[in-house]
Parts: C-alpha cells; sequence; structure tokens
C-alpha cells in the first residue's frame, strides 16, 4: 500500500516521495477511558522527527485516533504547517464487526 501511494504521490506533486522507517507511537498517546490514540500528541512526535529537508510529511497510522472534542477522527494536519497524520484504522471492516 505504501509504494503505490508513494507512486502516485510522486506523480501528482511531481517531487520525490521518501518512505521512512516506521516510528513507534509515542507514549502518553494512548487514552486508556476512550480506548484510542490521541492524534495531537502522535503529530507532534511527527512534526519532532520530521527531516529537515522535508517539505511534507504524512504519518500512517493503523490505530483509533481521537482528539478531546470528537469521539473519533480518521486524521489531523497542521493548517498551514508540513504535517498531518492519518490513520487506516476505521476504513478497515473488521474494525466495525464486518468481515
Amino acid at each position: 500500500m505504501l509504494r503505490k501511494l508513494q507512486e502516485h504521490l510522486q506523480d501528482y506533486l511531481s517531487l520525490p516521495v521518501r518512505i521512512t522507517g516506521n516510528m513507534p507511537v509515542p507514549e502518553g498517546s494512548y487514552e486508556r477511558s476512550r480506548n484510542q490514540y490521541n492524534s495531537t500528541r502522535i503529530l507532534r512526535k511527527i512534526l519532532r522527527e520530521t527531516p529537515a529537508d522535508a517539505i511534507k510529511i504524512v504519518g500512517i497510522v493503523d490505530k483509533d485516533l481521537c482528539i478531546p472534542i470528537l469521539t473519533f477522527v480518521f486524521g489531523e494536519a497542521q493548517l498551514g504547517g508540513k504535517a498531518s497524520l492519518v490513520s487506516i484504522a476505521r476504513l478497515r471492516q473488521e474494525f466495525h464487526g464486518l468481515s
């Protein structure tokens, strides 16, 4: 999936697209009471670890994400910034009890 996305983005943006190594989800991002991960905390970690030469960065996680004011989110991005985060967890039929 990542390689296909890489190819599509390179064609669409006419820019080089790199896939970097896996980054562990930061400690403290899991919200036990909600059984979800705080997307803002993950986005902050992505920003801290973004390569200096990156124009934009997209983190992709297979975790159920939330922010305090919403029960779930599919992702989060900086307005006018360089970082974004996308979750594929709720895109899976199994997440919703379907097969």
